[in-house]
């Protein structure tokens, strides 16, 4: 079996996590897509961020807006019309992406924070893309002063070296035959030079599937750092295992939303 029949067989169900941003909607279209080429059900998740709705019943909530710098009083039902109609914007981007490529999907909205409750939601699906951006009460978000995301790129994969990290190598190639992009696989444990075990196991995974790529050291496997070497390499996509060891929960939403492109996790 190649890989992409491998893929192809395997993948039956797509959780995205979005909302109305761009990087939401980056991940809309690469979910889309893949479900399309996978022939797998697309699963849209919405969630109410429930810290924002906490911190909207303390009395001194206040947000300000980029627009103005004028500092306006924040409330719990200010904040549940701004979910309301961002979660409208996201079932219509839905329907229209799904019915554009004949795909079997469904659409829910959740509350809790959007790591943890994607992940909960994505146990039994076979990938999980988030595109997300911290969502303001005005419907702004950080989206609106990051940089345009890119059209071309690579498809980045971090290798743990965990029995995980060969399925996201998987999913990466066929995301990169349907995205037309590079592959580079950053590896804390597989140097550039040095011919390591975990090297010559990537080389053995990759070499059959007619992709170009390449293997970088990752030099740290903190959210930061791997947000950085995503934007500078102007990232399309950036793959990980569902449940890493090199990232806790709390690590892993400072990714979701440092970074400018949408973050695939897979189970």
């Amino acid at each position: 079996m190649t890989v992409e029949e491998e893929c192809r067989s395997s993948v039956r169900r797509i959780v995205v996590t979005l909302d109305a941003s761009a990087c939401g909607r980056a991940a809309l279209e690469i979910a889309s897509q893949l479900a399309a080429e996978m022939q797998a059900e697309l699963q849209g998740l919405f969630v109410e961020d429930v810290d924002l709705l906490r911190l909207a019943n303390l009395p001194f909530a206040c947000e300000v807006l980029l627009a103005n710098a004028i500092p306006r009083q924040l409330g719990a039902a200010q904040i549940q019309s701004a979910f309301r109609s961002c979660a409208a914007k996201v079932r219509q981007a839905l329907t229209e992406a799904a019915d554009q490529r004949r795909l079997r999907w469904s659409f829910q909205v959740l509350q809790g924070d959007v790591v943890r409750t994607s992940r909960a939601a994505a146990e039994h699906a076979e990938l999980l893309i988030l595109g997300w951006a911290e969502t303001t009460a005005g419907g702004s978000s950080q989206a609106a002063v990051r940089k345009p995301l890119a059209t071309v790129g690579s498809i980045l994969a971090i290798d743990d070296g965990s029995s995980g990290s060969d399925r996201v190598l998987r999913v990466a190639v066929e995301l990169a035959q349907v995205k037309r992009s590079e592959l580079l696989v950053l590896s804390p444990a597989a140097g550039t030079g040095a011919r390591t075990p975990r090297r010559r196991q990537i080389d053995q995974c990759l070499q059959s599937s007619r992709v170009e790529y390449a293997v970088q050291l990752l030099p740290a496997a903190d959210a930061r750092t791997i947000a950085g070497l995503a934007e500078r390499l102007r990232s399309r996509l950036l793959l990980l295992v569902l449940r890493s060891d090199l990232l806790d929960e709390s690590e892993l939403e400072i990714l979701v939303k440092r970074l400018e492109c949408p973050l695939a996790l897979v189970p």
